[in-house]
């Protein structure tokens, strides 16, 4: 588990994520802002994200959590720990950790607790591990905190605590569940691996596909809220080069851009997503780093910034 707090406001949502981001954008504005105590129908506000691996899943996820300023809490549904196995498995159970972090965010308009690798915990597995760790995890989206916990250090947390982590799981926090899926991206024509062309007109999965690999109880907790992200194209890629070549110091962003035109067939076919920005940058400042260290002392005092700012620019991206 890992927990954010307002990292940046810097990243970049990238085109292929636009429709994702509002989407969540709107959802969880509605999850921290309205009133749902005295509502006689509970909001399903439960979102599942899909998409092949690369594609921004957890990206966009934590992003919405920085752009909305509240915490931000992953839980990789296979490093789940079920409650009264933390001895066996070296870690404190999921649940109290779970209630720390929702009572440190009491005074938040809410929070983001993000369910990764959903598409882990399929119906098949019917061992006594997978059926405790599925029974705890419909919990955590049915937003019920269990009875009687202990915190981390086996002491009894208090019925006070409980209830006041309860009353903000059940009305100010957005949970969202993601899984790569990728069977269903290639049962549809298009690999996650391989050639895509720039217009593809296969389908998108939807949650009764979801269904057939993970329990449809689980599937059946998410309603119709599924946002997918499909495998990018290249047009995908070149949008990215030429949304973030602006915020590109211009010591490196005539490399950048070429070295990233020249890479995109190769990004599309490993379907490498925003890391593709990230591998271009980084060569793009090697090969600067290398051009420098072929200049004498006094060449390279000669073209350094005056007041160094590019410098900083750099630091900073």
């Amino acid at each position: 588990m890992t927990e954010t707090n307002n990292l940046t406001k810097q990243n970049l949502i990238l085109p292929h994520q636009q429709a994702a981001f509002e989407r969540l954008t709107a959802i969880a504005r509605v999850t921290f802002f309205v009133n749902q105590e005295k509502l006689p129908i509970k909001l399903r506000t439960n979102v599942m994200i899909t998409g092949p691996s690369g594609s921004g899943k957890t990206y966009i996820a934590r992003r919405l959590a920085e752009e909305m300023e509240v915490p931000f809490l992953t839980i990789g549904a296979s490093e789940w720990i079920p409650l009264g196995a933390s001895s066996s498995r070296g870690a404190s159970s999921s649940w109290p950790v779970i209630l720390d972090f929702l009572d440190r965010c009491s005074q938040k308009p809410g929070a983001v607790i993000f369910l990764d690798e959903i598409d882990k915990l399929t119906s098949h597995d019917k061992t006594s591990w997978s059926t405790y760790l599925r029974s705890e995890i419909y919990g955590c989206l049915d937003k019920k905190i269990p009875a009687y916990l202990n915190d981390r250090d086996g002491d009894s947390i208090s019925d006070r605590k409980i209830c006041e982590a309860q009353k903000f799981l059940s009305n100010n926090t957005l949970i969202i569940a993601a899984g790569a899926f990728q069977h269903l991206w290639e049962e549809r024509g298009r690999p996650t691996m391989g050639f895509l062309p720039k217009e593809c007109p296969a389908t998108n999965p939807n949650l009764q596909d979801l269904a057939k690999t993970i329990p449809r109880e689980m599937a059946n907790r998410f309603g119709s809220n599924l946002i997918v992200l499909p495998p990018l194209t290249e047009r995908d890629y070149s949008q990215m080069l030429d949304s973030v070549s602006g915020s590109i110091p211009s010591i490196w962003k005539t490399r950048f851009m070429k070295l990233g035109s020249e890479r995109i067939p190769e990004a599309c076919r490993l379907q490498q997503g925003p890391r593709f920005l990230e591998e271009i940058l980084l060569e793009s400042v090697l090969a600067e780093r290398a051009e420098l260290a072929n200049f004498s002392p006094q060449t390279a005092i000669e073209n350094k910034p005056d007041d160094g700012s590019e410098v900083e620019q750099q630091l900073e991206f």
